[in-house]
């Protein structure tokens, strides 16, 4: 814009100096022409010395604007008349000056001089207005130019400019969004066009995320579907059972499909099972659950764990699950003699310790997995386990699972472990386990579920003691104490048990009654563990050593037996062991019953 109106002033400026110039010239011409018309004019009267017409001459040419002064001068340069404003005169005035010449007949010769002083302050003055004009006029095209430029700008940019910012704020707000028209193929043309690519390219990303929503919504449900079809708690099926246990699972950030469960068949067999879907996601969460739920369907009713894995792979097999399978491992284990039999389906191979790091795997002959091919006959196998040891079952999360630099865990960083251990609760060892996978993975993606179950078989059981005297009604409500204190033992047992105290405990009750010794008391003490009842019982009553009784002919009629006897012979009957002896003033005897 400066530009502009320097331009425009200039080309003022040049017309305006050329016409300066032009009425300068005309002023110095018609000066020289006034003056020598009036020094021809102011001859005869200076030659006459008529100054009172002289006067008048030069007032009439002082009345001129442009003329300050107009002085002649005598013969000998005097001034002689005067006519203007001596103090109207200032620097740029302009001095003209001629001889005056009379010609008397004998030649002309000088007789005086006549001076104008003539000022251009006049067309100075015209040139200045004239340049402000000029001025004016290049200020006003200027403007005119800049309202052009304006309209035309907010025309070509703003209109634009306003659309995309409305846009972004519509867009920033969360509001529909809306293409704007790019118009012209410049910069902001250029800038609009990106707004639109950007726009596009962010409804694609919003759908993205909304399927990558709805697909780790999907995950969640898979997740949860898993975590909520396994045990988390295992004190109430333990319980005075021999055993403890113990099992995990925890998903990977993409859904699989391990499982694992244990849940009683019998009051003295523990049915436990792992599995592991090959498939990820919903899909093999939702197979996890089929087969979990078929497993202990199968159990009820059978004969072995081959049976329930054989039911599985045909039910499997039968339906249609995008080619995926399942490696599964059941397992019965008899809660009396420790006793494994168990059944693999393609799953890895078991671990079994004992309580000082000594480890074994579960050696078998093992089967294909389930759900690949129907009518498949699976095999057994039998495992026996002392007390105290422990077994280990798990997915191949735990062993497969990477670290950084893609080397597996591995299935001997995992015995090393296990054997390190063996001597803790199956609840340290699994939380062992997890911590040293953690560990390994040292915040690699993990790509597989990690899960496992520990149970041992331990060396006790419940327990119950107590100290009564020996009557008859205290001894009817001691037994019915123990078995609600062994209730978690097999119920059959418990009742053989309950037998067994009666008989012995109403012989010393009898001794009590004829002996007329009130003071007689009967300690009793029973200890469940391993599938065995152990009951032990001491008084202080006359010696009496039942082995020394003989026992009675079951084969004579009831009216012909000598009575008593037959108490201590069902007792014998019952019992796996019976042990008696005197030690000081008790009687002592020891029943072993299974």
């Amino acid at each position: 814009m400066p530009l502009i109106f320097l331009s425009v002033l200039g080309v003022f400026t040049v017309i305006e100096i050329m016409a300066h110039r032009s009425a300068m010239s005309r002023l110095v011409q018609t000066s020289q022409a006034l003056l020598r018309t009036q020094g021809a004019a102011l001859a005869n009267p200076l030659w006459n010395i008529d100054t009172e017409q002289i006067a008048l001459s030069l007032e009439a040419i002082a009345s001129n604007r442009e003329v300050v002064l107009a002085r002649v001068y005598g013969e000998d340069g005097e001034l002689l008349v005067e006519a203007g404003d001596v103090s109207g005169a200032g620097d740029d005035e302009i001095v003209f000056r001629r001889d005056i010449d009379f010609d008397a007949g004998t030649g002309a010769r000088k007789i005086g001089e006549i001076e104008f002083v003539v000022t251009p302050r006049d067309i100075w003055e015209q040139t200045r207005a004239r340049l402000l004009l000029a001025a004016g006029i290049a200020l006003a095209a200027v403007a005119m130019e800049v309202s052009a430029a304006l309209f035309a700008l907010r025309r070509i940019v703003g209109v634009p400019l306003e659309r995309l910012l409305g846009a972004i704020s519509a867009a920033g707000r969360g509001r529909k969004r809306q293409r704007v028209e790019a118009g012209a193929s410049d910069e902001l043309g250029q800038v609009i066009e990106a707004f639109n690519t950007m726009l596009a390219q962010q409804e694609v990303f919003e759908r993205e995320l909304e399927v990558q929503a709805r697909m780790e919504g999907e995950l969640a449900i898979g997740r949860d579907m898993q975590l909520s079809m396994v045990p988390h708690e295992f004190d109430t099926l333990t319980a005075g059972r021999g055993v403890t246990l113990w099992a995990s699972l925890e998903p990977a950030r993409e859904v699989g499909g391990d499982f694992y469960d244990a849940f009683l068949i019998e009051d003295d067999r523990l049915c436990v099972c792992i599995g592991d879907v090959s498939d990820k996601g919903v899909p093999a969460a939702l197979l996890m659950a089929v087969t979990k739920t078929l497993v202990k369907g199968f159990a009820a009713g059978a004969r072995g764990p081959s049976a329930i894995v054989r039911s599985v792979n045909d039910e499997l097999c039968a339906g249609s699950h995008r080619d995926m399978f399942v490696t599964l491992f059941v397992g019965f284990l008899d809660l009396r003699s420790g006793q494994l039999t168990s059944t693999n389906a393609g799953h890895n191979r078991p671990l079994c310790a004992t309580r000082d790091g000594v480890v074994r795997e579960i050696s078998q002959l093992d089967g294909p997995v389930v759900g690949a091919l129907s009518g498949i006959e699976y095999t057994e196998a039998a495992t026996q386990f002392s007390e105290g040891e422990m077994l280990l079952l798990f997915t191949d999360g735990v062993t497969e699972a990477s670290g950084k630099s893609g080397d597996f865990f591995g299935d001997a960083a995992l015995r090393a472990l296990f054997a390190e251990h063996a001597s803790k609760s199956p609840r340290d060892v699994i939380e062992a386990v997890f911590k040293a996978v953690a560990a390994h993975e040292a915040g690699a993606d993990r790509s597989d579920d990690l899960t496992a179950l520990a149970i041992r078989f331990e060396e006790g059981g419940a327990e119950w003691h107590k100290d009564i005297p020996a009557d008859a009604r205290t001894l009817s409500a001691a037994g019915e104490e123990l078995a609600e204190a062994l209730s978690s033992a097999p119920s059959e047992l418990v009742s053989k048990t309950q037998l067994v105290l009666d008989e012995i405990g109403s012989n010393v009750v009898r001794h009590a009654v004829s002996a007329d010794e009130p003071s007689l008391r009967i300690s009793i003490q029973a200890k469940f563990g391993a599938g065995q009842m152990q009951l032990t019982i001491r008084d202080n009553g006359p010696a009496f050593d039942p082995s020394t009784a003989g026992a009675p002919d079951t084969a004579l009629p009831a009216d012909e037996r000598p009575l008593g006897g037959l108490g201590l012979h069902l007792v014998r009957t019952l019992s796996d062991g019976f042990e008696y002896s005197r030690e000081g003033d008790m009687n002592h005897y020891t029943i072993t019953l299974t």
